[in-house]
């Protein structure tokens, strides 16, 4: 056994490898990987030398089919698909280790969320300042240039910036509300929201702001007590986004174009296209292709095409990129890309029916378990401090009316699957949640 001392030692570096989880997605996939695996290999053997032990209740039961599904279904794929992706579905079960662990840590109280969030806090303000730095002198505080028109700060070329905010800004809100005392909480709240908005508003990634729109949406309606603050802070920042609309013709475009791809309305650039539009047949005006039809809808339509080739068992993992090629004689509106561009689209692709089954009832587990806990009586008065930012930011990432990365890659599964580990907080004992 561990002394006292070494207990918490491993404890404190545990914490601290958690904590870097926020700085790691920053650096690369490479670092994002290293400090995923050491912080797994150094919980389970704290894990195990402290006797914890977990109940295999129904939730990981399904979760573990799942991601063993996952492999099974490349390996009977595995002749028309790349050897090297079968021996990464393999890898995947990183991702259910880490979802065991943090519910280990967490019950057994070895886990400081709230230090988690603070340090969210400090890296989305960073990469916010950053982002909105760039905007305004087209360089960041690093020197890196806009690349090709894309205001991603410093991910530069990979355009994430705004996602990075996106699926963080929750835990770095509340984080504020831990950082200060009661005085300036209200203040930091606000200019916290104020910025995390501002910032996903002038990115790149148009779907990351409309998520982040959805987001304080929900937090408006969960949050009781910080309503005001952040009605407050929302409507200074439609103030702040129409000044920016009115004075950049750039971002003016595109939310433009972003509006035309969701609702499928053409752009009219100027009165000599509009004129032309009204000598078009109605006939052909019916046939034409609406713009959404452009992007990701393409994508989702071709991803569908190819999941009718092998409905129950799927395709294997990581096999749209090579699958999408056979179905695009089926239909002229769709298109090929790596991944589905949906996390719904792509567990159907790759694992089927069935497996589609088993992850979907795992989401309806977790919600079922998250809204039983809320309406808990016996939870104490820090609950929703936890409680509301992991739920809404599950809610946001499992939403189905979205485009998304792919949902097993190092650095965006790694983000999504962190937030999935910490819906564990539901089976803590809700008397002593976080005293």
């Amino acid at each position: 056994m561990f002394s006292n001392k070494k207990k918490i030692s491993v404890n404190y570096l545990i914490n601290l490898l958690f904590c870097f989880f926020p700085i790691s997605l920053i650096i690369g996939s490479l670092i994002v990987n290293v400090n995923l695996f050491i912080f797994l290999i150094l919980s389970f053997l704290y894990i195990k030398k402290n006797n914890y032990k977990t109940n295999l209740d129904y939730t990981k039961i399904i979760l573990t089919c799942f991601f063993l599904f996952i492999i099974i279904t490349t390996f009977i794929n595995i002749k028309s698909l790349n050897y090297e992706y079968a021996i990464k579905s393999v890898f995947l079960l990183r991702f259910l280790i880490l979802y065991i662990i943090v519910e280990i840590l967490l019950i057994n109280n070895c886990l400081n969320i709230k230090k988690f969030f603070i340090t969210c806090l400090l890296c989305t303000a960073f990469v916010s300042i950053d982002i909105i730095y760039q905007y305004i002198f087209g360089y960041d505080l690093f020197g890196y240039e806009q690349w090709e028109g894309q205001i991603s700060g410093l991910f530069y070329s990979e355009g994430i910036g705004g996602s990075y905010i996106q699926k963080l800004s929750l835990f770095a809100i509340f984080g504020s509300i831990f950082l200060f005392k009661e005085n300036y909480k209200k203040y930091l709240l606000f200019l916290t929201i104020l910025l995390i908005l501002t910032a996903t508003f002038v990115a790149t990634n148009r779907m990351s702001f409309l998520l982040m729109i959805f987001t304080i949406f929900l937090l408006f309606l969960f949050d009781k007590k910080n309503r005001p603050v952040v009605g407050m802070s929302f409507l200074a920042f439609i103030i702040t986004a129409t000044i920016l609309i009115n004075f950049d013709k750039e971002i003016k475009a595109r939310y433009h174009h972003f509006y035309a791809k969701i609702t499928g309305h053409y752009l009219e650039e100027n009165n000599k296209e509009k004129n032309n539009e009204v000598n078009i047949d109605e006939k052909k005006k019916k046939k034409r292709i609406p713009i959404n039809l452009v992007s990701h809808t393409r994508i989702f339509f071709t991803a569908y095409e190819s999941w009718k080739n092998k409905p129950i068992l799927g395709n294997g993992y990581k096999s749209f990129r090579i699958k999408c090629k056979d179905v695009l004689h089926k239909r002229k509106n769709i298109t090929c890309s790596t991944h589905p561009h949906n996390y719904h689209l792509e567990a159907l692709h790759d694992t089927g029916i069935i497996g589609f089954i088993l992850l979907s009832m795992f989401v309806f587990l977790r919600l079922y378990k998250a809204f039983k806990f809320h309406f808990s009586s016996s939870r104490n008065k820090n609950y929703d401090y936890y409680f509301i930012p992991i739920t809404i930011l599950f809610i946001s990432e499992i939403w189905p009316l979205k485009s998304s990365g792919m949902l097993f890659t190092t650095w965006n599964g790694t983000m999504v699957w962190l937030i999935i580990a910490l819906t564990s907080i539901y089976e803590l004992n809700k008397k002593n949640l976080f005293k």
